[in-house]
């Protein structure tokens, strides 16, 4: 026997599980689009991500390439200032011929051996002198008026005290004094 009733719950019933069965198919929908959407960000995610990367390398490569420049531009200056043909020979000329100019009285100038560096050539070179403060001050100028000399090291002292200091002259004074010249290899 059927019960009016009970067919309306059966269509209820069949109205409930076709709305549910909707609803399952629009959750099925969701999840897929989710998941295929999650697969589209993921490669753009990755994407992303690996641009910013080459952004980044982008950005130290260049700073690299300014740093070399400006290092170029620095070893550049460098090399015009530093003389290509400087010998022991020349170096002792030079300061011959500065002493003289000066009325320096030069006692002794001794090259060491040139130190070989990766560019350049170190020629050092110690002197030995002796006159008053104002020539000594004018030789000391004129060295490094000259731009191939580093003076590395400067000893002055004052002669005997028992000599009469001349009032014109100033008291005498003995300098040694330790010299770097340097050259560009060839």
């Amino acid at each position: 026997m059927l019960d009016l009733g009970s067919n309306i719950n059966i269509k209820q019933y069949l109205d409930r599980l076709m709305n549910r069965k909707d609803a399952v198919l629009n959750i099925a929908v969701v999840i897929i689009a989710l998941l295929i959407g999650r697969a589209v960000n993921g490669n753009l995610y990755q994407k992303v991500t690996s641009l910013q990367h080459q952004i980044e390398t982008q950005k130290k490569v260049n700073v690299s390439v300014d740093q070399l420049q400006q290092l170029k531009v620095k070893f550049d200056d460098y090399k015009t200032s530093m003389p290509e043909d400087i010998n022991p020979f020349t170096v002792v000329e030079k300061i011959n011929k500065l002493a003289s100019e000066t009325g320096i009285r030069l006692i002794s100038v001794v090259p060491a051996e040139a130190k070989d560096k990766a560019v350049y050539l170190e020629y050092p070179l110690t002197i030995k002198l002796e006159n008053n403060y104002f020539e000594l001050a004018n030789f000391i100028k004129k060295i490094e008026d000259l731009k191939i000399f580093k003076i590395i090291n400067l000893d002055i002292v004052s002669q005997s005290a028992s000599e009469e200091i001349n009032k014109t002259t100033g008291q005498k004074l003995s300098v040694n004094m330790a010299l770097l010249s340097t050259s560009l290899k060839k």
